[in-house]
């Protein structure tokens, strides 16, 4: 299968020629692109924007470069590839099949009853419609035969079957709708499930989740799933049609064939003006954004020296320079599509007529003339669907690519060689410890014993290595250089997710959830009581606050209820701690935001717990403070 890369941001991707490319997939390989006004439109001559414009979108909403993959046998040839291109929608949509970047088979596996009922719908939606059509010729034999019962009963009976038709076509797409919300779903089940062994070894980025969970399902609604079932769904259509054709008569068939030939080439009459205005467009916005770039840059500038209404005089220009060339753009594609709506009927007519000269040499009934027409418009109109399909889809397969290698099963061992040594926390020791980064620094510990029960306080300026050094004291950095012992056993030999349950962090961006107070300090962990949640209040020197609220720890707080300070919410995130009873906890400047008063309570608080092995890492020192800790690690600059 050849495949065709390239960045969206590449000089070749901003030319006419890349588009035109783009949208040949529409109109030099697809078999059929007949149809009506509205489908002609949305097919043979958007097809270029459609593409570009979701690529866009996908950049745009990712934030960053993208490459865009799209792969076919055929798809970048320059003009119809002779008889193979008669079943080229067929034969793309196997090759689809096959190939894994297209169609996910687990989608199958994983509802099939679901998908089962949607094919047989599906199925049963094109063939009613085929049926119906065919109806007709025999109604219309019927008035010509004057047997109006007859014509009555047929034509109540072609009515009947575009009734049924519609109402399974109704189910259809409702069950289309179940089958893409329960990927989803899945998708994002699997997703959030993953995170928590990624959160062992990486920071997670929550605009990045969010990001994923909304806006890249979304596209992958749009622009794979949405594809797929259309495309799906013209598959059945276009074997009905062109059945019942064949049937009537081969020569209806073949001219259709033909008339579709021609009208694939209609796109090079107008192909110039077409790509001309898209280059355009694009050019014009790059230099908007240049102009936008650098004005907006020096917008404190223009402010302080009383010059802001030039931001408008000096950008003036190009904004008008981009809004003439939507326009022209708008010029030629109605334009186009007007031509090519003209040429569709044209071609229809053409059908007729040789239906009705069929007819004439009684070689057809009078009623193939207007069934011939409506399986032609049946035909052509889910060839037209199957191209813009195509285009979802392999504007789509990054995007399915994406999320096929974000929701893989990571596998998670909670099995624990050593669990009986921590049951019982003894000793934290670093010998010739250092951590050497990607570029190149290297960041050298002191060597220290921690016993159970120290408290030990960690200074340093910024960049000095305190946030590495809890990410090796909690397990979350393994690559090391030298010794981290817990109980006299290497680190390395442990199952960092069982540091989950010695050790405690309480960061400095620490988050409160909109819910109870209860819930904020159990994080919906129903194993804990109303005393134990009480206890851990009152050590986070909350009872007074939260005994005055009317609703006591069933309180709403969070971003949108505005009942606590600060240094209050700060104390929610730090009773966590005090209820869940870790026998190791460190404090990355956690009391920051509380009053002397109250950080110094906290403090002596922690410090004053003979069974708690503490790490406080603060910028500064309050002599106070250093008091209550008996070790002290003190950290340079490197």
């Amino acid at each position: 299968m050849k495949q065709f890369v390239q960045s969206i941001d590449s000089p070749y991707c901003k030319t006419g020629e890349f588009w035109e490319r783009m949208g040949g997939i529409a109109l030099t390989n697809i078999m059929l692109t007949i149809s009506t006004n509205n489908m002609f439109k949305n097919t043979m001559y958007s097809a270029k924007e459609q593409l570009r414009n979701s690529i866009q979108y996908l950049v745009i909403k990712d934030g960053k470069e993208l490459s865009i993959q799209f792969s076919s046998r055929k798809m970048f040839s320059d003009g119809i590839n002779g008889p193979d291109s008669l079943f080229n929608v067929i034969d793309i949509f196997l090759e689809l099949q096959r190939n894994k970047n297209y169609y996910d088979k687990k989608i199958v596996k994983k509802h099939p009853t679901l998908m089962l009922l949607v094919t047989l719908l599906t199925a049963s939606t094109n063939a009613l419609e085929t049926v119906a059509n065919l109806i007709l010729i025999f109604a219309i034999n019927a008035i010509v035969a004057r047997k109006v019962t007859l014509f009555i009963i047929l034509l109540s009976t072609m009515i009947l079957g575009y009734l049924i038709h519609w109402i399974t076509g109704y189910y259809t797409n409702i069950l289309e709708e179940k089958l893409i919300q329960r990927e989803n779903h899945d998708i994002r089940k699997k997703y959030i499930e993953n995170q928590m062994s990624r959160a062992l070894k990486t920071k997670l980025d929550p605009d990045n989740i969010i990001n994923v969970v909304t806006n890249d399902i979304l596209l992958f609604n749009q622009q794979y799933l949405k594809g797929f079932y259309k495309l799906f769904n013209c598959i059945f259509g276009i074997i009905f049609a062109s059945i019942a054709l064949i049937s009537l008569h081969w020569s209806l068939f073949l001219l259709s064939i033909i008339l579709t030939v021609l009208l694939m080439l209609l796109p090079k009459l107008v192909g110039k003006s077409l790509r001309t205005t898209t280059s355009n467009i694009s050019n014009s916005n790059d230099e908007l954004l240049k102009k936008l770039n650098d004005w907006t840059k020096g917008y404190s500038d223009l402010l302080w020296n009383n010059s802001l209404s030039q931001l408008w005089n000096q950008t003036r220009d190009s904004f008008h320079t981009l809004e003439d060339s939507y326009v022209d753009q708008r010029k030629a594609q109605q334009t186009a599509i007007q031509f090519g709506a003209f040429m569709n009927i044209a071609a229809q007519a053409i059908i007729i007529a040789l239906a009705g000269y069929l007819a004439i040499k009684n070689i057809v009934s009078i009623g193939v003339v207007m069934s011939a027409g409506n399986l032609a418009f049946q035909l052509f109109g889910a060839v037209s669907v199957s191209t813009d399909s195509i285009i979802l889809l392999q504007s789509g397969s990054s995007i399915n690519d994406k999320l096929v290698s974000l929701t893989k099963n990571i596998s998670v061992d909670s099995s624990e060689k050593y669990s009986d040594t921590l049951t019982n926390i003894k000793s934290i020791e670093l010998h010739d410890l250092s951590y050497t980064y990607k570029n190149g620094t290297e960041i050298k510990y002191p060597n220290i014993t921690v016993n159970k029960g120290d408290k030990v306080l960690i200074t340093g300026p910024s960049g000095s290595g305190k946030a590495t050094l809890i990410n090796l004291l909690n397990g979350r950095l393994s690559n090391y250089n030298g010794s981290i012992k817990l109980n006299n056993i290497e680190y390395s030999l442990f199952n960092n997710i069982s540091f989950l349950n010695i050790f405690s962090l309480q960061p400095q961006n620490y988050h409160i959830f909109n819910d109870t107070i209860s819930k904020n300090i159990t994080l919906y962990n129903d194993n804990y009581n109303s005393e134990q949640i009480d206890l851990a209040i009152k050590k986070a020197q909350l009872s007074e606050k939260v005994a005055s609220l009317p609703e006591g720890i069933n309180t709403q707080i969070g971003s949108e209820n505005e009942v606590f300070s600060g240094g209050e919410l700060q104390r929610i995130s730090l009773a966590r701690f005090f209820i869940r009873k870790r026998p190791i906890l460190i404090v990355d400047e956690e009391t920051s935001a509380l009053d002397k008063n109250n950080a110094y309570k906290v403090m002596n608080l922690l410090t004053q717990d003979k069974n708690l092995t503490l790490f406080v890492i603060t910028h500064s020192i309050d002599n106070d403070v250093l008091d209550m800790f008996n070790k002290h690690i003190s950290l340079s600059q490197q």
